[in-house]
């Protein structure tokens, strides 16, 4: 079963993308073209639906990545007449062939590719060039003539590499904390005895108050705020609280 990844490229990286379409597109233009001024135009298409009734597409791929193309009817003929001047194609089919060789050229160095586009018989499957998979389609403007270019994936990050930049992850909140130590004074009430008791208790003599182990201590700060919660015991030598409970871990 092939799993197909879901993912989008950013805005930033797009715009990219599509900068550096248009800049290859215009030096494309500047090798082909006799009429200099008509210079292409290079726009993203971005969610709209393809059109699937009209046209042709092509495919081709590159070191890295796949390149779809579609064209309109007769794109090869029209694109010819643009670059060569003429008014309308010539019978002897030299527009259609610079045009078909043109496009050759502008596809093969934009995919980094070696072998001519090939034609398809119906459109590539949508995780080809559907955004939601990483794709970017773009409109490749040429006068009267609009070139739909799609990227899938592999492309843009071949074309615009992902910057090794990456956010560090959050930090935990104990690591995130100083090392600092905090003195918390505590007062401990044992409960009561009798007076009478304590006046005439000699060294080494035990008085016992009416409080247990086991019971409940809270921790107060002078605010107020309960900053631990326990139970009194005893480790070894030493009168101890467990803790069930802290503030700090609750909020």
């Amino acid at each position: 079963m092939n799993v197909v990844a879901l993912r989008w490229q950013g805005a930033s990286r797009i715009e990219r993308l599509r900068s550096l379409v248009e800049e290859r597109a215009r030096q494309w233009w500047g090798e082909w073209a006799l009429d200099q001024s008509r210079v292409p135009a290079v726009t993203v298409s971005g969610d709209r639906p393809l059109v699937r009734d009209g046209g042709e597409w092509y495919g081709i791929d590159g070191s890295s990545g796949r390149l779809f193309l579609q064209l309109p009817s007769h794109a090869f003929e029209r694109l010819g007449c643009l670059l060569l001047g003429l008014p309308e194609p010539d019978s002897a089919g030299i527009a259609f062939g610079v045009g078909r060789r043109a496009i050759s050229a502008a596809v093969r160095v934009l995919a980094g590719a070696q072998d001519e586009p090939r034609h398809l018989d119906h459109a590539p499957a949508p995780f080809f060039y559907a955004a939601r998979h990483g794709a970017v389609s773009m409109t490749w403007k040429m006068d009267t003539i609009d070139l739909g270019v799609h990227l899938d994936d592999a492309m843009c990050r071949s074309l615009v590499p992902v910057t090794g930049h990456v956010a560090p992850a959050l930090a935990s909140r104990r690591t995130a904390i100083l090392h600092e130590e905090v003195s918390l004074p505590v007062m401990l009430d044992l409960g009561r005895a009798g007076l009478a008791e304590t006046l005439s208790l000699r060294p080494g003599e035990i008085v016992k108050s009416d409080v247990r182990l086991g019971a409940m201590v809270r921790v107060v700060a002078d605010n107020g705020t309960v900053v631990l919660a326990g139970q009194l015991a005893a480790d070894g030598d030493h009168r101890a609280i467990r803790c069930m409970g802290a503030q700090n871990q609750q909020e």
